[in-house]
């Protein structure tokens, strides 16, 4: 009799080891972003009577099928089912991947070639290379929206305005996040035709919209060819008065821009009328 029991008790432990080997667990979600909350379902159930779970970010649970785990920082999580009423414990695992939203911030450069309006746009890297990411982005000019593969995009503008501009970034595992950033469009060597430096307040300056990064050189010359002013700057602006600080009188002025560090080269004319003429 003895002799018959241990043969039943080890067909139980033996059909027990059987049925527990095909023991696994899923979960309805193994990655996302910002903020999961996980269902763990196990099977099959049966002859399991104790289990415990560690999800890898400091919880554990004795429930058979735990509910609601929430996990709310990237990074990577070892989830582990143990079932202890077995020789030797039975152990599980599975992964969950908690990643950062992908980035869509991004900086912006324009031509400085007067009238093109042409702007280069970069997103910022990303920091997962195992994922592939798409980016459309919004120019923010009636166009219609530009989708690409890559993180730079080329646009050019037919006219001077103000612009906010959007780009939204989606990872491949469905991960989307947006940005939009307002950029001014104008022509970075535009010359006002007239001003009045009369100091009362209005249209005192020449003022020339640079795209304030390239240095210009500036001159000034009146209509018989004298150059009456110069200057070097990122900025051009000019108050109506020689170098020697010699306020000039009313009349026509002829004007150079050259860029530094490069070729361009803009020339024109335009009036300057005070009330009270100076002493050239």
């Amino acid at each position: 009799m003895k002799i018959y029991k241990i043969i039943i008790t080890n067909l139980f432990t033996f059909y027990s080891l059987i049925t527990f080997a095909q023991f696994d667990f899923s979960a309805d979600t193994l990655f996302g972003c910002r903020i999961l909350n996980v269902d763990f379902t196990v099977n099959p159930t049966e002859g399991i009577t104790d289990i415990e779970w560690d999800f890898g970010n400091g919880l554990t649970s004795n429930i058979l099928n735990p509910t609601n785990i929430t996990y709310d920082s990237a990074g990577n999580y070892t989830v582990m089912a143990i079932i202890n009423n077995t020789d030797p414990p039975i152990i599980k695992e599975s992964y969950i991947n908690l990643y950062t939203p992908p980035i869509s911030n991004f900086i912006f450069s324009s031509d400085s070639t007067p009238g093109t309006f042409d702007f280069l746009f970069i997103c910022q890297p990303q920091i997962y290379p195992n994922l592939s990411f798409s980016y459309i982005w919004d120019f923010d000019d009636g166009t219609i929206n530009v989708q690409s593969d890559t993180s730079i995009a080329y646009h050019k503008y037919s006219e001077e305005g103000t612009y906010i501009v959007g780009l939204s970034v989606t990872n491949n595992i469905g991960c989307a996040s947006m940005s939009t950033d307002t950029i001014v469009v104008y022509d970075s060597l535009k010359v006002p035709n007239i001003f009045t430096p009369n100091d009362d307040g209005r249209n005192d300056e020449l003022i020339i919209k640079t795209n304030g990064r390239s240095a210009y050189l500036f001159h000034v010359f009146s209509r018989t060819g004298a150059l009456i002013y110069k200057s070097e700057s990122p900025i051009i602006v000019w108050h109506g008065k020689t170098n020697a600080g010699i306020k000039v009188g009313s009349g026509i002025y002829f004007y150079l821009i050259k860029e530094v560090s490069g070729s361009e080269i803009k020339t024109g004319f335009f009036y300057l009328i005070r009330e009270n003429p100076g002493e050239l």
